[in-house]
């Protein structure tokens, strides 16, 4: 048996689907001709498992495109993702070249399971169509081929073709455009009204990405209405009253004055309104509260001049009960891509928006007791751990490996307090429920304090502290609480990302009624590619100098997110091997005949606790 028999006995065991191809050399190009077909793949295609004899695009038809037969062809492309009309699915397609003259297939994971959308397509319910990433037709649902007035006789014939071949040049360009919108802004889905053929439908796009890389786009079109009017002269009245009967969701249609000129049945109900009190007027005839006919004017305006869709919320009373109702405008347009006016859809979301404040409650109660649940233990131990060293201190004092112990166990039972705090305060900060409280008070006396205090765990770790201020004095509001957080975990990162001997140097000053805090260090910098990136939740340095210590990644993200709640910003600057330099920025806010908040009598109380639990890692 020779060596290419070998081989062939020897891959029929490879469990995934695959094409076994001889390399056929042309004068101008190559072909793959097919000589096995594995038993997945003959499933996969429909085809006998075994010896074959075909070319790869018989087998494959789909790469007949000249864009995809060079594709297939390519030395450069190792992996094809592309839609396989046969499987109605995008796969994964892997080449591997054997020797000179052979070339196996394999056929992958499916990237995307949209079998329940595409399954459609054999169904009578919806019409469905598929393009690839470039926005060419590659398959449609049968039942589009009756819809179209051209030379498209099967779903076949729309393989290749673009918007303007499939729908003509004035419905095909609102395609091409609505399409471009939705990869430029990296939409996920569309939904547009469009006008061909004398005829209104409905237009679901699903954009598919595998990671960021876009795949193509399955359009499902649904509720299709037949007007019966010309271009030129259409009637909107028998329009709205076919669009009452085909959607049932609250439904209104005004025009580009925004003037109601149509409705459904459940529109009027949610409105509490009868046709007559609503027919040709707009907003400002319908309601005297200022606040809501301006938001309702405003948003239509929107809508007609963006040509995009615009969803809002309208907090109104009806039947002296409050009800919050979200309203979703969208433009209608004619089939010269003009808007003759503008479709809008209102829900009342008021049960949805209960619920929300109850989940909101529990909520917190969750943050209360996970607080308590957590830190009540932690807790527990260091307090143990205090008795112990205070009633045990000459056999503590007598034992170096009992004195290591206890202080590992100390150390690491401030690392986890330091990280449930972590946790728990930006959660809290992301579901907008950490409390706020600023005080007015010195800024420059307390900053001081804290770094005069935190100087002594850096002389420990061989790193200068040097503080520096353009001001002796300056009051202004800011939460003390949270700002000592903030210069807490940058002196300590300060100090851990140090080098030996390195320096962190403190400077404040008051520019354009901003204060600024300036904080420097002459540690091992942040890489250029991370510094975008370093306030982002759970990212951290990563590089051979920062093997000492590692965190959760939480630190910086929680700074940021303390910054902003005092309405200020935080920046930074940072050189690979030569340190980093974090300015906060804070506007000056302050407050008349408020009573001074003594701060240095709480940092000289708590700040010794805290100056534990945040450098537990040094």
């Amino acid at each position: 048996m020779d060596t290419h028999n070998k081989y062939v006995n020897f891959i029929k065991n490879i469990p995934v689907p695959f094409l076994y191809c001889r390399i056929v050399k042309r004068q101008e190009d190559i072909e793959y001709q097919v000589e096995y077909i594995s038993k997945g793949m003959g499933k996969v295609l429909q085809l006998e498992e075994g010896i074959c004899d075909k070319n790869i695009l018989d087998v494959l038809p789909v790469f007949k495109s000249k864009k995809y037969f060079k594709e297939l062809f390519s030395n450069e492309v190792d992996c094809i993702k592309r839609y396989i009309p046969t499987l109605k699915n995008w796969i994964n397609i892997k080449k591997q070249i054997v020797g000179d003259s052979y070339i196996i297939l394999y056929f992958g994971k499916i990237v995307f399971d949209y079998r329940q959308i595409i399954d459609s397509f054999d169904k009578k319910e919806k019409v469905a169509y598929i393009k690839d990433e470039e926005g060419i037709y590659i398959d449609c649902s049968e039942n589009l081929i009756p819809i179209l007035n051209n030379n498209i006789k099967t779903t076949k014939d729309i393989f290749g073709k673009n918007d303007i071949e499939v729908w003509g040049e004035s419905t095909g360009k609102l395609f091409k455009d609505d399409y471009r919108e939705g990869v430029s802004s990296k939409k996920r889905f569309l939904q547009n009204l469009f006008e061909y053929e004398e005829t209104f439908f409905m237009v679901e796009k699903y954009f598919l990405y595998d990671e960021d890389e876009l795949l193509g786009t399955i359009g499902i079109i649904d509720n299709i209405i037949y007007s019966g009017y010309s271009n030129k002269n259409y009637n909107s009245k028998d329009l709205m009253k076919m669009i009452e009967h085909s959607i049932p969701e609250n439904m209104f249609y005004k025009d580009v004055y925004g003037n109601y000129i149509g409705f459904n049945s459940g529109f009027l109900n949610l409105a509490c309104m009868n046709k007559e009190e609503l027919l040709g007027k707009n907003s400002y005839k319908i309601s005297e509260e200022e606040a809501l006919i301006d938001k309702i004017f405003e948003s239509d305006k929107g809508v007609v001049e963006s040509k995009k869709v615009v969803t809002f919320e309208l907090n109104i009373s009806m039947n002296d009960e409050n009800k919050c109702i979200e309203i979703t405008k969208r433009p209608f347009f004619d089939s010269y891509g003009s808007v003759i006016g503008i479709i809008g859809t209102a829900k009342d979301i008021s049960r949805r928006k209960r619920l929300e404040e109850e989940m909101d409650k529990t909520r917190m109660e969750f943050f209360a007791n996970l607080s308590h649940e957590l830190r009540t233990p932690i807790n527990l131990i260091s307090s143990s751990l205090q008795v112990i060293e205070k009633k045990e201190a000459d056999l503590i004092e007598s034992n170096d490996t009992l004195k290591r112990n206890l202080g590992i166990i100390k150390q690491n039972g401030n690392r986890i307090l330091r990280l449930v705090n972590n946790v728990i305060d930006f959660t809290k900060i992301q579901s907008g429920y950490l409390d706020f409280k600023p005080e007015e008070s010195d800024i420059i006396a307390f900053i001081e304090e804290i770094c005069m205090s935190v100087a002594d765990f850096a002389s420990q770790n061989n790193i200068q502290l040097t503080f520096d201020t353009e001001i002796e004095e300056f009051s202004m509001l800011f939460d003390s609480e949270k700002l000592e957080r903030i210069i807490l975990n940058l002196l300590s990162n300060g100090i851990k990302y140090n080098k030996e001997d390195g320096k962190i140097n403190i400077f404040l000053y008051v520019k354009d009624n901003v204060f600024n805090m300036k904080i420097s260090d002459s540690g091992i910098g942040i890489p250029k590619e991370k510094i975008d990136k370093i306030f982002n939740r759970f990212e951290q340095i990563d590089n051979e100098l920062s093997y000492r210590v590692k965190g959760s990644g939480i630190g910086l993200s929680l700074v940021k997110s303390l910054v902003e709640l005092h309405e200020g910003s935080i920046s930074l600057k940072s050189q690979l091997g030569v340190g980093s330099e974090f300015i906060v920025s804070l506007p000056v806010r302050s407050k008349n005949n408020i009573e001074k908040y003594n701060h240095k009598r709480e940092i000289s109380n708590e700040l010794s606790k805290k100056l534990e639990i945040e450098f537990s890692d040094l």
